[in-house]
C-alpha cells in the first residue's frame, strides 16, 4: 500500500480563521513484472489535526466522518456560521416595497374577481 495525501484548503469570509484537511488515501498496488499496477484504493482516511474547524470547534472522527462540535453562537459543517449569517433582517425599503407589490395583486385580483 502507498500512502498518498491530498489536500484541501477552505477559506471563508475576511476575519474567520481558514483551514487546510489533509486526506490520506491508501492506494493499493501490487508488482507485474517490471511495472506497478494499480488496483483500487481504500476509503479516505480523514485527519482530524486541530486545524479543521473553524472559531474554536472540536474536530472528532466519528466512524470515518469529520464531524466539527461548534461553541455558541457558531454553527455549520466547520463551525464557520453564526446566527447572524443565517438570519435575515428586513429594510425599510424592502418592507414598503412587499406592501405596495401585495397592495397592486389585491387590486388586480379584486378588478378581476369582482365584476
Amino acid at each position: 500500500m502507498l500512502p498518498l495525501i491530498n489536500s484541501l484548503h477552505l477559506a471563508d469570509r475576511p476575519g474567520l480563521r481558514s483551514i487546510t484537511m489533509s486526506i490520506e488515501w491508501q492506494l493499493y498496488s501490487r508488482w507485474n513484472g517490471n511495472q506497478v499496477s494499480t488496483t483500487g484504493y481504500s476509503e479516505p482516511l480523514i485527519s482530524c489535526d486541530g486545524t479543521s474547524c473553524l472559531n474554536e470547534g472540536v474536530c472528532q472522527n466519528i466512524a470515518g466522518k469529520l464531524r466539527c462540535f461548534c461553541p455558541e453562537p457558531f454553527h455549520g459543517q466547520f463551525c464557520q456560521l453564526t446566527s447572524e449569517d443565517s438570519s435575515f433582517e428586513w429594510a425599510a425599503t424592502e418592507i414598503v416595497l412587499l406592501f405596495i407589490i401585495g397592495f397592486l395583486v389585491a387590486c388586480a385580483v379584486g378588478m378581476i374577481c369582482c365584476r
